[in-house]
């Protein structure tokens, strides 16, 4: 997949980003568009205190088709 990037024209504040991605195939035809994605920036540091403990039991899942 290829994918474009765009800050949005929207600005909210400093501390939350928008963008604009497409996802494209190899061919180029356009497969998703999201336009307005946001995220925030993180307000504080994550140190091994903060941190979520680590899962035990991991499964790993795969698609089989019948």
């Amino acid at each position: 997949m290829w994918a474009v990037i765009k800050k949005s024209p929207e600005q909210i504040s400093d501390t939350v980003q928008k963008l604009d991605i497409t996802l494209s195939d190899e061919s180029g035809k356009v497969c998703i568009i999201m336009n307005g994605f946001s995220s925030r920036v993180l307000e504080e540091k994550i140190n091994s205190k903060n941190q979520l403990p680590l899962a035990t039991n991991l499964h790993t899942l795969v698609p089989t088709w019948k």
